[in-house]
């Protein structure tokens, strides 16, 4: 089962100053006409709270789930997609702890878990929370080092559940953290880093009980990790430029997955970074850039079959620089820049996306209000 799954740098200090909804688009019925291009959807106003979606997983188009944050308040943010509108879900927080939600895993309309970090002045650690169709609730989770976060979440089924993230550990090094559920309690579970440091996982997939994929970044670049069954064990990752950071993995398949960063050659701008697994080794695949942009970063993807994925993030161009929405299709053959919508006159950026089918799409991310505020953001496409 895959789930989604986006970037945060650090789960237990999620982005500050996020707010409101697209302009014209409050609470309410559903406003996206079927028509195959991607368009905004209504959102709740959240009472004027700044807030931000940060990872998006769902069963089918009537029910889907967005999470992140109340970037104000510091608490979790979850809402829910019925088929009609967007409606905010109570969830519980950690109390006395500043907390955020970075992935989403929708098992069934009655099991989903969300993942996070909390941070408080007694310490912080990794957040896991569940839906059994009635309402959230904290579940326990085991935390290590300082700073622990989960960053997204994935599983095969309700006692296998994977989620990733990063800890520091006692020299005050970034180490890969990875945390599994059997359906009675999560646990750690050993995985490798480079020994340079600076190891986060930021996204997951689960194909089978023996075969995960995990993918981050180090000091060294692009971190790619395997799990067999027995044990996780790091894949050769291309790195192409200087430096390479992998947010997004989604699988189609055992033998055709995809995933999708950024690569930069130093003294030069960042390209997207779109590679894939065809079951012997990763390969880089070109995908498009957008002509003039300083910036060019894919933070998501979701893979359908082998001729139809999507990946989403942001390009950054202009002066003042800003930041605008991206979305790459594949169609088996190459990948193609689709267009998007923006918000905000300081841009805005795509964070996630989940496909209810091939022609029932669904994204998240956020745009900037001005320099203090940011607003979350939902799009569509469906034919």
């Amino acid at each position: 089962m895959k789930a989604h799954r986006t970037l945060i740098v650090m789960c237990a200090t999620l982005m500050a100053g996020f707010v409101g909804v697209p302009p014209g688009l409050g609470a309410g019925k559903e406003a996206t006409m079927c028509n195959g291009t991607w368009q905004f959807q209504q959102l709740p106003t959240n009472r004027g709270f700044a807030s931000v979606f940060s990872g998006i997983s769902g069963t089918g188009s009537a029910d889907v789930w967005a999470v992140g944050a109340f970037a104000t308040l510091h608490v979790p943010l979850i809402e829910h997609w019925d088929g009609t509108r967007w409606r905010n879900v109570k969830v519980p927080a950690p109390s006395g702890a500043e907390s955020g939600l970075g992935g989403v895993l929708a098992l069934a309309p009655d099991d989903a878990w969300a993942v996070g970090g909390y941070s408080s002045a007694e310490g912080s650690g990794p957040l896991a929370e569940h839906w059994d169709g009635t309402r959230w609730r904290i579940i326990p989770s085991p935390s290590k080092g300082t700073g622990a976060g989960l960053m997204a979440v994935s599983g095969t089924s309700s006692v296998d559940v994977w989620a990733v993230g990063t800890y520091r550990d006692r020299n005050n090094v970034a180490q890969t953290l990875i945390e599994h559920w059997d359906g009675s309690r999560w646990r750690i579970v050993a995985s490798p880093g480079s020994p340079s440091g600076g190891n986060v996982l930021y996204d997951v997939v689960a194909i089978s009980t023996e075969d995960v994929w995990a993918v981050g970044s180090s000091i060294e670049g692009a971190l790619i990790e395997h799990w067999d069954g027995t044990a996780w064990k790091i894949v050769q990752s291309p790195n192409p430029g200087d430096f390479n950071e992998l947010f997004g993995v989604d699988a189609a398949s055992a033998t055709d997955i995809w995933a999708v960063g950024y690569q930069q050659v130093l003294g030069s701008s960042e390209q997207v970074l779109t590679i894939h697994w065809d079951a012997s080794s990763w390969s880089v695949i070109s995908a498009q850039n957008v002509p003039g942009s300083t910036t060019n970063n894919l933070r998501s993807v979701w893979a359908i079959s082998s001729s139809d994925a999507w990946a989403v993030g942001f390009d950054v161009q202009g002066s003042p620089a800003a930041a605008f929405t991206l979305a790459e299709h594949w169609d088996g053959t190459s990948w193609t820049i689709v267009p998007t919508p923006d918000l905000g006159t300081l841009g805005s950026r795509l964070t996630g996306v989940w496909a209810a089918s091939s022609t029932d799409l669904f994204a998240v991310g956020w745009a900037l209000k001005d320099q203090s505020r940011q607003r979350p953001l939902a799009m569509r496409n469906c034919a």
